[in-house]
C-alpha cells in the first residue's frame, strides 16, 4: 500500500487542538501563541535498508532545521527534547499494513505519541497524543 513511503517536502497545511495539546504539555502562553503560528515543513527521505525501512526527518522552521535519522523498528534513541531534557524515542509500525508511522517519545512529562498515516497521496497527517491523552491533528500537504 501507500505505507512504506512516506517521503517528501510536506507544509503544515492545518491544525486542530493543537493550543489544548500545548497546554496539556504546560507550554506558555507565549510559546503556544508562536508554535501556532509557525509554519512547519517536514523533509522526509526515505533510505532502503534491508528489510527495515530507514527514514531521514527535518523539520524545519523559523528556528532552523533539526534532522534526525532512524529505523522503523529498531532500539529506541536517546536523544533530548527542545529544552535540551533527556529523552527516549522508538518508532515503529502500527500494524502490519505498515501504513502509520507511530513514534513514542519517553520523557520527564510522561509519554508522547506521534503517528503519521497519509490521508491521500499528498496528504499526511500527524495525531499528536499528550500524556494526559489530549489529542491534536495537523494536516501536511505534499509540496
Amino acid at each position: 500500500g501507500l505505507g512504506e513511503d512516506f517521503s517528501g517536502n510536506w507544509r503544515l497545511a492545518e491544525s486542530v487542538n493543537f493550543d489544548e495539546y500545548l497546554k496539556s504539555l504546560n507550554v506558555s502562553s507565549t510559546h503556544r501563541s508562536f508554535a501556532i503560528r509557525a509554519s512547519v515543513e517536514h523533509k522526509i527521505r526515505r533510505r532502503p535498508d534491508g528489510e527495515n525501512a530507514r527514514y531521514e526527518v527535518c523539520v524545519v522552521t523559523r528556528l532552523g532545521t533539526k534532522c534526525e535519522t532512524f529505523t522503523v523498528g529498531a532500539e529506541p534513541i536517546c536523544s533530548s527534547d527542545a529544552r535540551g531534557d533527556p529523552i527516549v524515542k522508538s518508532i515503529r509500525w502500527e500494524n502490519d499494513d505498515k501504513d502509520v508511522l507511530v513514534t513514542s517519545v519517553e520523557s520527564s512529562s510522561g509519554r508522547l505519541v506521534d503517528k503519521r498515516r497519509l490521508a491521500g497521496p499528498d496528504e499526511m497527517v500527524m495525531e499528536l497524543i499528550s500524556p494526559s491523552q489530549v489529542c491534536a491533528y495537523r494536516g501536511f500537504r505534499r509540496s
